[in-house]
């Protein structure tokens, strides 16, 4: 049974080369000696103390555990249904994989490298709504389609150049947001990178930081018939490969 406290031997004891007084922590029930009651052990931390810390790890571990029961689900049904040629199995592995924030007013719209088909016309809808009051790119491609779309210059910022994926992007908007104060930003991106993306900036920008991610619906297929477009069957395959690699590497 490990003792409630540590107790410090006051007695008089005369140091005779300095001839000033000592005091010795006192021996456990062991015999063994303690550390200062300052210094943080696991023999002098309270249930109460630990608690808090404990009751972090579980919750951090339920969603690693979650995200990976998801990752492996997900890349099951996919294989299963794509061998089968089952639709219902597909439909259910592409609703389970995709994630997308609810939407509203942001202080930027950040549109990623590629997707040009698809990003800028998001981020120039935003825009026109009146959600979002500048439009963030780091492709001079995206800033092209933009302005053919009628979003004035002036709105359109870039935020990072020759920037080389999707990680180096995050870090790029998180400098930018940084220096210009911006708090809330929404990131458009094809359906089904959001669980990576959205994973991606979540690890990057803490609260009080606020991002929605959009899951956008590339044109020509929609999530009820996405399997009969074989680039889009490969396409999901390497999201899930990708993924399990920023996991791992970040």
């Amino acid at each position: 049974m490990l003792p409630s406290r540590i107790s410090f031997d006051r007695s008089a004891e005369i140091d005779t080369r300095t001839n000033e007084r000592v005091c010795h922590p006192a021996a456990d029930s062991f015999g063994r000696e303690q550390p200062p009651a300052g210094q943080a052990t696991w023999a002098n931390l309270s249930a109460s103390s630990a608690l808090p810390y404990l009751k972090a790890t579980t919750a951090s571990s339920l969603r690693i555990s979650r995200n990976m029961l998801v990752v492996f689900g997900a890349a099951a049904l996919l294989g299963v249904a794509t061998w089968g040629g089952r639709p219902w199995l597909l439909r259910s592995a592409a609703e389970e994989w995709i994630v997308s924030d609810p939407l509203g007013p942001a202080d930027a719209v950040a549109v990623f490298g590629g997707g040009v088909a698809d990003r800028p016309f998001a981020a120039a809808q935003y825009y026109r709504q009146g959600w979002v009051t500048k439009i963030l790119v780091d492709e001079p491609d995206s800033k092209a389609v933009l302005l053919k779309l009628g979003v004035p210059e002036s709105a359109i910022k870039t935020f990072g150049q020759a920037l080389g994926n999707t990680h180096q992007e995050t870090l790029a908007l998180r400098a930018w947001a940084e220096q210009h104060d911006l708090h809330s930003i929404i990131v458009p991106t094809e359906t089904f990178s959001t669980r990576r993306v959205r994973w991606m900036l979540h690890r990057v920008f803490r609260p009080p930081y606020v991002i929605r991610v959009a899951a956008l619906d590339p044109a020509g297929y929609s999530r009820a018939d996405w399997w009969n477009d074989d680039d889009e069957i490969f396409a999901f395959e390497m999201e899930i490969l990708k993924y399990l690699y920023y996991r791992v590497r970040y």
